[in-house]
């Protein structure tokens, strides 16, 4: 290896031989360290980011309906389930702060598109009257949650014998509102009803089956789940039985949401059987609905809840196991949230949509790893080059002549063994290249002194890098 090939290696000047494989070593493991650092800070803040955000309180607010009616009751039964969750159970943690009893479909409907509500059930079919603000255009569709089945009760003892007897009877007057008014009108379009009840009666805010049972009204219309308690009191005393609506499949074609349906006999108690006879009449879908400004993780987590602890709402609300995805169960007038499109189709993604955190985190740890295996590896390189510079220095800093000669001679066999590990990988260029200036201090420290006869001559003048 010749003077001009060492310089090229060691540098130009004694300065630059040493000071360059220092600043090599010390920015080499300064960028390791940043990167491990950087690593761990990652892991640590993924880690803790995602705790914080599974923890932290998420509130809103939900529109039922009037109390103790069937919205009301699922109100409250999300509430108990959300509340009841543990922490492995939830992956985020929503409460209901607030439920607000309104009138109906149509007043819950108003509260999403306005943002005074975030949750709210409403029959399928659900619009604003004309004229009113588009802003429900905005409200999306979370969960299909039971089907509705429209109620028409009447006093046994009344001449009521078909619907259309009803225009001349006493029944509740409908409230702007609730949906049972957009259904009442719709049907007695297609039945060729007056629009309006002529015999309306105000309620004053008494529900229509308690109304119905005070004597108050003649008849009460109610859109409700099939096994209604307050229906089965009210049909057990056989002083009440329920009214079929002719000519449901045709009604169909004039509103779609609106499906045939069938209260079954004795569906509201064997002893005695009530009804006595199937009952065939109409049925809408109740929807549970989220405002356009509610979060889409929260609306994703709500209908994983539904879906997934679907047993406890039907513990405390049989109808619920009917609970659906919006597109399963023929027209509804809401597009479907976001939210709750991503997990209804969640198995159906593209596959970095679906692992898109399993994968971050994986590259997260990958990255921790690597980086201390790059720390480990300089570090072993550390101690090989301390150890070589070790021997090479004995010579140098010996005091006695004769033990300076046999130290050069150990430091020219390891420098054999510097060549070997810089040409199996072991040892990168600048520690080569400090292990080289090294030599060099120890040949010129040993040719300074007095030369014996047992000597070596121009010790590791010849090695270097391989192929040089």
């Amino acid at each position: 290896m010749g003077e001009g090939d060492r310089a090229a290696v060691r540098g130009t000047t004694p300065l630059r031989r040493w000071l360059r494989p220092l600043w090599v070593r010390v920015r080499r493991r300064g960028l390791a360290l940043v990167l491990s650092s950087l690593a761990i800070l990652t892991v640590l803040g993924a880690v803790g980011g995602r705790w914080i955000d599974k923890h932290r309180p998420r509130d809103v607010t939900v529109a039922s309906g009037v109390a103790e009616g069937e919205y009301d009751r699922f109100a409250k039964t999300l509430q108990r389930v959300l509340a009841e969750l543990s922490d492995d159970e939830r992956r985020l943690n929503i409460r209901i702060a607030r439920i607000d009893r309104t009138k109906g479909s149509i007043d819950n409907l108003r509260r999403l598109a306005d943002g005074r509500a975030d949750l709210g059930v409403l029959q399928n079919g659900s619009r604003l009257p004309d004229g009113e603000p588009n802003a429900a255009a905005e409200v999306r569709a979370i969960a299909r949650l039971f089907p509705e089945t429209y109620h028409v009760i009447v006093r046994a003892d009344q001449p009521i014998h078909d619907i259309s007897d009803l225009d001349d009877h006493r029944i509740p007057a409908f409230s702007a509102g609730s949906g049972n008014t957009v259904v009442y009108r719709e049907l007695a379009a297609h039945l060729g009803l007056p629009r309006d009840p002529t015999h309306a009666v105000e309620l004053q805010g008494m529900h229509e089956l308690a109304a119905l049972k005070t004597g108050k009204v003649e008849a009460a219309l109610t859109m409700i789940a099939i096994g209604n308690g307050a229906v089965r009191d009210l049909l057990a005393t056989g002083e009440y039985r329920l009214l079929e609506i002719p000519r449901m499949d045709a009604f169909r074609i004039y509103s779609p949401y609106m499906r045939p349906a069938v209260i079954p006999a004795g569906a509201y108690g064997a002893t005695p059987v009530a009804p006595a006879t199937d009952v065939h009449t109409a049925s809408l879908d109740a929807v549970l609905a989220a405002g356009p400004g509610v979060n889409r993780r929260v609306v994703r987590e709500i209908a994983r809840i539904l879906d997934v602890h679907r047993d406890r709402f039907v513990f405390r609300q049989p109808g619920a196991i009917q609970i659906q995805p919006p597109g399963d169960g023929g027209a509804l007038n809401l597009t479907l949230h976001d939210g709750a499109r991503a997990y209804y189709d969640k198995d159906s993604g593209a596959f970095l949509e679906r692992y898109i955190e399993v994968i971050a985190y994986l590259t997260t740890v990958g990255l921790a790893a690597g980086a201390g295996g790059w720390s480990l590896l300089e570090r072993r390189e550390r101690k090989r080059v301390a150890e070589h510079c070790r021997i090479l220095l004995a010579g140098a800093l010996s005091a006695d002549a004769e033990m300076a000669r046999a130290a050069s001679v150990e430091a020219t066999e390891r420098f054999a063994l510097i060549e070997a590990e810089y040409r199996d990988g072991g040892l990168s260029t600048e520690s080569l290249a400090l292990l080289v200036a090294i030599g060099d201090f120890v040949l010129d420290s040993n040719m300074s002194r007095p030369a014996g006869p047992d000597a070596p001559a121009e010790i590791g003048r010849e090695t270097g890098p391989p192929g040089e």
